[in-house]
């Protein structure tokens, strides 16, 4: 009973983690959707890797690093970007829209895929409530009738 006490008070603090994280997770989707909303081009993959991610439902995702001629001074820019939940290995020297940051083209995404968004940055502020609420309630119960079992 008393380690069920300890493992709702670890959900609890996961929960708090999340909960603080949120903040950044906003920031992010922010900075995706001015990097979308921002000036793109077509570019072609110089390389493409795969990364297993995930642990209890692990997937794919594919790095690809994208050459690409910047149309504000026609400069050859190069930048890494992700496509999540795809295994696709073979996608060099196939070409691709990407948004990029004008002060940094380096920062870029695929056109229509951001790495971040809205709904994400919500999914961990309902993921740390949840972790919080059911911790804090375990805790707050386990410990009642550790209390109930002593009197």
């Amino acid at each position: 009973m008393r380690r069920a006490r300890w493992i709702a008070l670890l959900a609890a603090v996961v929960g708090v983690i999340l909960l603080a994280s949120t903040p950044r997770q906003f920031a992010w989707a922010r900075e995706s959707d001015r990097i979308q909303h921002g000036p793109s081009a077509v570019g072609f993959v110089v390389a493409a890797r795969v990364r297993d991610v995930g642990v209890r439902h692990p997937h794919h995702d594919t790095d690809y690093d994208v050459s690409f001629t910047n149309p504000n001074g026609g400069h050859q820019e190069r930048a890494t970007v992700t496509r999540a939940f795809i295994n696709d290995p073979d996608a060099k020297g196939r070409l691709v829209q990407v948004s990029f940051d004008p002060a940094d083209p380096s920062h870029a995404e695929l056109t229509g895929h951001p790495m971040h968004t809205r709904r994400g940055a919500w999914e961990v502020v309902g993921a740390g409530l949840a972790f919080a609420v059911a911790g804090g309630l375990g805790w707050w119960w386990l410990g009642r009738r550790l209390a109930y079992r002593k009197g």
